[in-house]
């Protein structure tokens, strides 16, 4: 689960539910604010769900055992060396 992602996700959830609402609770304010509020709130809210899909759903990043610079010397010293 990435955190990051889901919560963009919300974020940008709220903003296009609150367009949304503008669109169907003002419907007198500037003409071309109009429609654009409401296709607007329509993308934004279909992202927004693919957001928090991807956020809940997608792996955490994986992390690769991680060797210090001991254990790399020890490998070193523990080999022979073979001349022909």
């Amino acid at each position: 689960m990435r955190v990051s992602i889901l919560m963009l996700g919300l974020v940008i959830f709220f903003l296009g539910f609150l367009m949304l609402i503008l669109f169907a609770i003002i419907p007198r304010y500037t003409v071309t604010l109009y429609p654009l509020s409401g296709y607007l709130g329509i993308c934004l809210t279909t992202v927004s769900l693919f957001l928090i899909y991807k956020g809940i759903f997608s792996q955490g990043q994986r992390r690769s055992p991680s060797v210090s610079s001991e254990d790399q010397l020890e490998e070193w010293e523990s080999e022979e060396i073979v001349m022909y």
